[in-house]
């Protein structure tokens, strides 16, 4: 960003991908005053960063936010009968990932949920970790969960639930919930 800003002298840029290179980035954006509109970041520390860059938006709203509609959703699914209690969670170690699973656990574990798998994979190796770990986790240790939250923007969220047969998928992304 700061070569944009310092050499090539561009009108405008483009924040760039997940929460911690939104926030590491924050203060060159800010230093030029380029608008910083962060699509693909999340925080519970929204309001202290925008007050420390005004030039940062942020389109997603809060982690807390974010997960109690995520808990709302598995309330009103467990409610009718749609799923138990046993849930599996994954995400990508990054700043995006790691928050929003930190406080899944605890407003899951507020409903009475029972996380039965629950890692975490950097994000070059989401699918081969990943892939592995619930193959191995559903044939060898005879785990059944029927739900899995993922909190990842990639198509790993789709693919990887399809190809093991878990019936209900719940993929956080953008402000969206998908229930397969």
């Amino acid at each position: 960003a700061q070569r944009l800003a310092t050499q090539d002298k561009v009108d405008f840029i483009v924040a760039p991908y997940g929460t911690g290179f939104n926030i590491a980035t924050a203060p060159i954006y800010g230093k030029f005053g380029y608008p910083m509109i962060a699509v693909s970041a999340i925080t519970d520390k929204m309001e202290e960063l925008t007050q420390r860059y005004p030039n940062l938006f942020f389109t997603l709203g809060t982690t807390t936010a974010f997960v109690q509609g995520v808990t709302e959703i598995l309330v009103e699914q467990r409610a009718a009968g749609t799923i138990g209690n046993e849930v599996a969670m994954v995400n990508v170690a990054d700043a995006f990932g790691i928050e929003l699973a930190d406080r899944a656990r605890e407003l899951f574990a507020a409903e009475g949920f029972d996380i039965v798998y629950d890692k975490s994979y950097p994000l070059v190796s989401i699918w081969t970790g990943f892939f592995y770990e619930v193959k191995t986790l559903k044939a060898s240790r005879g785990l059944d969960f029927k739900i899995l939250i993922i909190t990842d923007n990639t198509i790993s969220a789709v693919v990887l639930p399809v190809y093991f047969g878990i019936v209900s998928i719940l993929w956080c992304c953008q402000q969206k919930f998908y229930i397969t």
